[in-house]
């Protein structure tokens, strides 16, 4: 398992089954519009986005899929729509 902390409340997790799909579980409490702690940062708290494209990189490097999940979804009224811009572009570029 690997895992990213930059040092903030929002964490980042990869496991590795077997085959070739992970799975990458995302605090995404980071995007939450009521998360006022994380209103200084709001395109990327912690690089947590730009640890997900360096694993999203190597993972296409390897030939392997990725399952992300997290806890707050990209798409709702709750999710900061800056963050949300730009984790939707990192998942339609990959």
């Amino acid at each position: 398992m690997q895992g990213y902390d930059g040092g903030s409340p929002q964490k980042a997790i990869t496991a590795f089954p077997k085959n070739d799909l992970n799975v990458v579980s995302l605090n995404t409490n980071a995007c939450h519009n009521r998360n006022f702690a994380l209103m200084r940062e709001r395109d990327d708290p912690g690089g947590q986005l730009a640890w997900l494209i360096t694993t999203l990189k190597q993972f296409e490097t390897d030939n392997e899929k990725a399952w992300i999940i997290g806890n707050v979804n990209p798409g709702s009224k709750y999710c900061n729509s800056r963050w949300a811009r730009r984790y939707n572009s990192i998942i339609n570029r990959f």
